[in-house]
């Protein structure tokens, strides 16, 4: 059910997911199937948990900033 009021959201989205996160990246590309909105999903590479990850928090950072100043 969850999943279905995704197809309701209406502003631009930006999935970040790490590679190595195989169960998040799937749950991620099952996810965008049923976005109507603009949206894109990133997979960083040799991550996995991008909480836990210590060199992730500059580089989600960097391209969530880079990314909403392309889309808003």
């Amino acid at each position: 059910m969850a999943f279905e009021s995704l197809a309701t959201l209406e502003c631009p989205i930006l999935l970040l997911v790490g590679k190595l996160d195989v169960d998040l990246l799937e749950l991620n590309a099952w996810a965008t199937s049923f976005l109507r909105a603009k949206h894109e999903m990133a997979v960083l590479q040799e991550m996995s948990d991008l909480l836990a990850e210590p060199k992730a928090t500059e580089l989600v950072a960097d391209l969530a900033a880079e990314w909403m100043l392309q889309e808003m």
